[in-house]
């Protein structure tokens, strides 16, 4: 899907009447791709609610150590990024 094409756009990701400014939208899963979802509807006027079963950000986060000095930690989650993940580059 050509996604970028979208992100270049001058218009963005399109809008929604003024009607429907502040209207709830549920977004199922706190991980990227729900936190880029709800960054875009807000964008567009929207209340994004975003509903995780677990934490805000899936596999992306930071975890210490158990019976380790405090200040030690580790990210976690995806192991690289391809410079072919243009679409991720344009939200980090």
């Amino acid at each position: 899907f050509p996604y970028d094409d979208y992100l270049g756009h001058a218009a963005g990701l399109g809008q929604v009447p003024a009607t429907a400014h502040g209207t709830e939208v549920a977004v199922i899963g706190g991980g990227l791709s729900g936190i880029v979802t709800a960054y875009e509807l807000m964008k567009m006027g929207l209340k994004p609610v975003v509903h995780e079963a677990d934490q805000i950000g899936g596999r992306l986060r930071t975890v210490g150590f158990d019976g380790c000095d405090p200040g030690l930690r580790a990210e976690m989650g995806a192991m690289r990024f391809p410079p072919s993940s243009t679409s991720l580059q344009h939200y980090i």
